[in-house]
């Protein structure tokens, strides 16, 4: 059998710019949609939020990258992953988003107490920061209706959720998660460190961004039965033919996708890429029967 020729970018030129294709296509689909308010599905407001996220720091590779700064490139790229993985988790279990929020106003909590207590906060903030912790109380507020104080974020479920995502994840996306952390905190390299590949950040930015886009994008499709009425935008389309590019070099899942969305409307077809790249990651299926792929 001939071998397929590889037309995948490979110089850095290249790379820079699929990367800027991916967050052009990823702004204006986020451009596309209401802002984000505290009335809509949780879920919904969740994907937004890390569709925003993931954004800017996809954008911050590429700008690290043009101005030599390969250090910061290969940490903005740990950080993204970090939005694609909560995003994965949840496409796949949506009430997870709730007990992600309550963590996370745990943690706000907990920091903005002790930086009152520890007296860490400047006289003209104290009161903005008291103004936020009654917020925060009435938020938590009971059944009945009372204010109540948040517990410690460790006392949430999500504290040991988050922490399964890596573990859970495939090897080559739990690889990048750990060759990128080393730039997030000091890591001694000595004077000889060999140069950070800028191919291999910018590459793997393009693919996490763009993955991320589509799941956040598959997540807002309402749970019903008649998904072709969901309008598509153009371009998480667009998206999902770069995904392809990316995939070059896994031939047998692009051709397993392009298989099993042939003929479908938009929404399901968007809603397959979604649920296999959940099941390409954790190895665990969405949708009943389709073909199973683990990094």
């Amino acid at each position: 059998m001939p071998q397929m020729e590889d037309k995948r970018p490979r110089t850095v030129d290249e790379l820079v710019s699929i990367l800027d294709k991916v967050i052009c296509s990823g702004k204006g689909w986020l451009q596309s949609l209401p802002p984000r308010h505290d009335g809509e599905i949780p879920s919904i407001n969740a994907a937004k939020q890390l569709a925003e996220e993931a954004c800017e720091f996809a954008t911050s590779v590429s700008d690290a990258i043009k101005r030599g700064n390969k250090v910061a490139a290969y940490a903005n790229e740990r950080l993204l992953v970090d939005r694609f993985l909560h995003a994965a988790r949840f496409f796949e279990e949506s009430m997870d988003v709730i007990k992600w929020s309550y963590w996370s106003i745990a943690e706000i909590n907990q920091l903005a107490n002790n930086a009152m207590s520890q007296g860490a906060v400047n006289q003209q903030d104290q009161a903005p920061t008291r103004k936020l912790l009654q917020g925060i109380r009435h938020w938590n507020r009971s059944e009945a209706g009372k204010d109540r104080q948040m517990t410690k974020p460790s006392g949430y479920e999500w504290h040991r959720t988050r922490r399964e995502l890596v573990d859970d994840s495939n090897a080559r996306l739990k690889s990048n998660y750990d060759i990128t952390s080393t730039y997030v905190h000091p890591t001694y390299r000595g004077d000889r460190s060999p140069d950070p590949r800028q191919e291999y950040v910018l590459e793997q930015a393009g693919l996490i961004a763009c993955s991320t886009f589509i799941i956040c994008g598959a997540s807002l499709i309402p749970e019903e039965d008649d998904l072709a009425a969901y309008h598509i935008d153009q371009h998480l389309l667009d998206l999902v033919e770069t995904l392809n590019y990316f995939l070059a070099d896994s031939v047998d899942l692009a051709d397993t996708l392009k298989q099993w969305s042939g003929g479908m409307d938009q929404a399901h077809m968007l809603y397959l890429y979604g649920s296999m790249l959940v099941t390409f990651t954790f190895g665990r299926e969405i949708i009943k029967g389709q073909p199973r792929f683990v990094g």
